[in-house]
């Protein structure tokens, strides 16, 4: 008996027996979503409706992502190798155009009816041997010699990146149907497997002419396909084409290769480094002989040598089991290439440019002096009598180290070791600058004082101590265009040389933050003394485009050099001699009284009025009519008295640094715009002007205004048809001209009794307090600027050395200087920008070490190559050098010298241990095989066939093209 659970049930069955899916048709598939997707990916970029010509423009990589069914794929578009024309062996391959297609491929597909503009470019491409084994270009570029190409794959983790056989299939079919729709000529890819396999699935077509890309990859090479002769047989079965319809032809290349070989040239490692850089260049040695340069290890990989036969037909070489034609020492090309280590996926770097970088990394820090120095920052405590004296003895009459030296350095010393200790064990107050290492010691400081501040005399007879000479061919300036440095040579150039390697070894920002603090001290000493230090640049006014440290002590060299020469006139002496310069320098500069000597001369009493002359521009003369003050005379005569036209000796313009001129030029817009403001403007810029109208009244007795701007300002002095004798310009024709007001209200004074224009003792003292208040990090970043100038010049210098700069043609490390100096223009500007500049600096300072290290490298092992033989295979230290420079960077060398092929032939026969190079066994052995011909029947229009094979121990590949004539089968 049936319950009535059992007919619910049976009812609801029935139910859904009634229930069915509706399919809606008119909804796209994701199949279909992905074709409409790729379509619209073709026309943003511009492969749509291409023609021939279109095919052939250069194009740009372009990616981007697609989905289906919840897979992420990534569709790339690969423009052509940028390395195309470096391909040696287009430079041997006779008859070949443009196109790198030879004449006789164009004649063939002429003899089958298809013109060079009917020929789909794809085609062309393949018979093309413009990238024959190109290693710059990509994978399918190099197996199917194409150049543009659409690649799809697979974006996801390990196991859904992968794409089976059968997904490539649906995929290349999408990607075939949106180019037939849009009419791409671009041949399409698709991914199958595992990416890192190399393994893609193509497809090209054009006026019913397809061609179909497919790769095969083995373990290991079947004896049947181990020589040339099997692989022909291979390409023939897969064509299945009458042998008598083809003509082949075939390019082979055997490459050699060496691994760690004369691995002695590694550099001691980074403790006997450290060691070397203190012990072995000394910091009593010029500070450029101690910068460091190169890498660490040996930068180059391998070597390699690829011996290949660019094109010959398959019946013009025998290659069999059983003897072989394919001998490396008869090949026509030689192709010599090294490998370096950056290209291994990260960037290996030099030494110079950590120095630069770990050096840079202090502008970011926040101490103060206080926190580096201890106690109140800078000390001005005098050096005690005794070391002094003992010091003077050594610096032969002056003391050339820091104030800090005998006890009171040691003092300093401890108290900077014991703020290290306390910033180690507080780690968040001094954030990434925890100091290491040991504080440079007094010996140290006393090297590196004997330097840079000893006269350059003592310094040259000095054995130990030696220039930094420039080479012969390298006069070109250090200076890099609007970076805040120093002058060429300056010895604060130097200084930044020092605080780095001592920001490097001896402490860090502590370190410096003691070099610092004793420079200034040296430096204060040398005003004191009135003693210009040795290499300071120092003209009439500081140099602009300097930095502002650099400014600042070229303005003390102007005070020390202005007081000398008033202490000079004072004493009645030539301020030009040098006996009595060095007299002048025994006064002190800071003398309470001695700018009070210098009166204007409305103080001075002891001048009596004269009776003014009948010329209202006339200056009263004096008693004895004697000149004064006068430097020189002119070959210019005086008009009313017709006496020889004194020069007289003026004051120089004041120096002033750049925050001097800021200074002055807000001082100057600030006044406002009254009558009083105007006046007192109008003053301070005739300051100048009037003492030389003063000075020149008292060296020309009974002169006028005319004679004085005939001296002063010749271009005022207008001598015309109409006045010969000359007269004023238009611009003295005013009664209130500033010349004729001022003119009118001074009176004879010398320079010895004027008010001097330039208080040397106070701008000394305000650029002291300027360099003893300065931010450490701010003085970091402009030491920066001299740094990396003196960088570039001793990565100059160091090329220029070793010949790689030399031969007259351009190399990469011209490039990679160039693009170096370019990157440091205008560094010392803004500091928040240089802080973020830094990064893209020391980036090529490493690129140009990365140079220079492989050409040292590479010539290294040359150098050992001609150790080990004897004989006349002997490479010439020129072509040497010509080697390593063209080897750099991973580039190729064409080997078309006798000398240079007998020598690398006994070389790779030496390293690969057998006694003739065609003993020996290649790395790698590739051959490309390539015909047209009509397929798939011999009245099909002619195609173009291509496949590709490499052979090496653990790989065997094959990548094949080959296409068919779908409109005439």
């Amino acid at each position: 008996m049936t319950s009535l659970n059992d007919k619910i049930d049976k009812g609801e069955q029935d139910e859904d027996d009634k229930v069915f899916e509706i399919t809606d048709f008119t909804t796209a598939s994701p199949w279909e979503r992905l074709i409409s997707d790729i379509e619209k990916l073709f026309r943003q970029w511009g492969l749509a409706e291409s023609t021939v010509a279109d095919f052939k423009k250069p194009c740009q990589y372009k990616v981007a992502e697609l989905t289906m069914r919840g897979y992420k794929y990534c569709l790339e578009l690969h423009p052509p190798c940028d390395k195309h024309s470096q391909n040696p062996l287009m430079k041997v391959v006779e008859n070949v155009g443009d196109t790198g297609v030879t004449q006789d491929v164009l004649r063939r597909f002429k003899q089958g009816g298809l013109d060079d503009t009917e020929v789909p470019p794809v085609m062309l491409e393949m018979m093309s041997t413009s990238d024959d084994f190109n290693l710059f270009a990509h994978d399918i570029q190099r197996w199917y010699g194409i150049s543009n190409f659409v690649l799809l794959t697979s974006v996801g983790s390990s196991y859904s990146s992968k794409i089976s056989e059968s997904e490539a299939r649906l995929l290349i079919s999408a990607l075939r149907t949106a180019a037939a729709n849009s009419n791409c000529l671009v041949p399409v890819f698709s991914q199958v497997d595992d990416l890192s396999k190399d393994l893609f699935l193509g497809y090209a077509g054009c006026d019913g002419l397809t061609t179909w890309f497919e790769t095969v990859s083995l373990g290991s090479v079947p004896d049947a396909y181990f020589h040339l002769s099997g692989l022909l047989d291979l390409f023939k079965s897969k064509l299945n084409l009458p042998r008598h319809s083809m003509q082949i032809s075939i390019s082979a290349q055997f490459t050699f290769k060496i691994y760690n070989y004369f691995d002695d040239w590694l550099n001691p490692s980074q403790d006997d480094e450290d060691d070397h850089i203190r012990k072995k260049h000394t910091y009593r040695d010029h500070p450029l002989h101690a910068l460091p340069v190169g890498q660490t290890n040996d930068p180059i990989k391998w070597l390699s040598l690829a011996t290949s036969w660019p094109q010959f037909r398959e019946d013009a070489v025998l290659d069999n089991e059983h003897y072989t034609e394919l001998n490396p020492c008869n090949a026509p090309t030689w192709i010599l290439r090294s490998m370096c280590h950056d290209h291994e996926g990260f960037q290996v770097q030099g030494k110079l440019g950590n120095l630069v970088e770990k050096f840079a990394s202090f502008m970011q820090s926040n101490f103060t002096w206080k926190d580096l120095l201890g106690g109140d920052g800078f000390d001005a405590t005098e050096t005690p009598g005794s070391a002094k004296e003992a010091l003077n003895k050594f610096g032969g009459g002056r003391s050339f180290v820091g104030r800090r030296l005998g006890g009171t350095l040691s003092s300093t010393l401890s108290t900077l070791e014991k703020t290290m200790v306390k910033a180690r064990a507080s780690v968040k107050r001094v954030g990434n600058f925890v100091p290491s290492g040991k504080l440079p010691s007094e010996e140290d400081l006393n090297n590196m004082w004997w330097y840079l501040f000893v006269h350059k005399e003592k310094r040259k007879s000095n054995p130990r101590g030696h220039e930094y000479k420039m080479p012969e061919d390298g006069t070109e300036s250090c200076r890099i265009k609007h970076c805040r440095g120093v002058p060429d040579g300056d010895f604060l150039g130097l200084f930044s040389v020092y605080a780095a390697l001592t920001g490097e070894h001896n402490g860090g920002i502590f370190g410096i933050a003691l070099l610092w603090s004793e420079f200034v001290k040296e430096i204060r000493d040398c005003w004191n003394d009135l003693d210009i230090p040795p290499d300071l640049h120092c003209d009439k006014s500081p140099d602009m485009r300097c930095c502002l440290v650099s400014q600042k002590i070229q303005m003390i060299g102007c005070c020390i050099k202005q007081q000398s020469e008033r202490n000079a006139i004072k004493s009645g002496n030539n301020p030009t001699s040098e006996e009595n310069s060095e007299k002048s320098r025994s006064s002190k500069a800071v003398d309470d009284n001695s700018d009070q000597e210098f009166m204007s001369a409305e103080e001075d009493n002891s001048g009596e009025e004269l009776e003014q002359a009948q010329s209202p521009n006339t200056t009263p003369l004096p008693k004895n009519n004697d000149p004064v003050g006068v430097k020189e005379a002119s070959n210019m005569r005086l008009l009313n008295s017709g006496a020889t036209l004194n020069i007289p000796i003026t004051q120089d313009d004041a120096p002033m640094t750049e925050d001097m001129l800021e200074e002055r030029q807000d001082l100057l817009t600030d006044m406002g715009a009254t009558d009083d403001a105007s006046r007192t403007r109008t003053e301070m810029q005739t300051l100048s002007l009037r003492s030389d109208m003063m000075a020149f009244k008292a060296a020309n007795p009974g002169c006028i205004l005319e004679d004085f701007v005939r001296w002063h300002s010749p271009r005022d002095w207008i001598v015309s048809d109409d006045c010969k004798d000359g007269k004023l310009s238009e611009r003295f024709a005013h009664e209130d001209n500033i010349w004729i007001t001022t003119w009118k209200d001074t009176s004879p004074t010398p320079v010895s009794k004027q008010r001097a224009l330039f208080d040397a003792a106070k701008e000394a003292e305000k650029a002291l307090q300027y360099l003893e208040t300065l931010e450490p990090a701010k003085l970091v970043w402009q030491l920066t600027g001299p740094l990396l100038e003196h960088c570039v010049m001793v990565l100059r210098n160091t090329a220029h050395e070793k010949l790689y700069l030399s031969g007259g043609r351009e190399n990469k490390i011209h490039t990679a200087l160039h693009d170096l100096k370019k990157e440091c223009a205008s560094f010392g500007n803004d500091f928040q920008s240089d802080i973020e500049r830094i990064k893209s600096i020391v980036t090529r300072i490493h690129r140009v070490e990365s140079l220079i290290s492989q050409a040292d490298a590479l010539m290294h092992k040359f150098e050992k190559l001609n150790e080990k033989h004897q004989g006349e295979e002997r490479l010439s230290h020129e072509k040497q050098v010509l080697l390593a420079t063209c080897l750099l960077d991973d580039d190729p060398h064409l080997v078309l010298e006798a000398d240079e092929r007998d020598a690398m032939k006994w070389f790779f026969a030496q390293e690969l241990s057998v006694e003739r190079m065609a003993e020996a066994e290649p790395d790698t052995r590739e051959f490309l095989f390539r015909v047209v011909s009509a397929r798939p029947r011999q009245s099909s229009r002619p195609s173009a066939h291509r496949m590709y094979c490499s052979l090496s121990e653990s790989n065997f590949r094959i990548s094949g093209a080959v296409s068919t004539d779908d409109l005439f089968i």
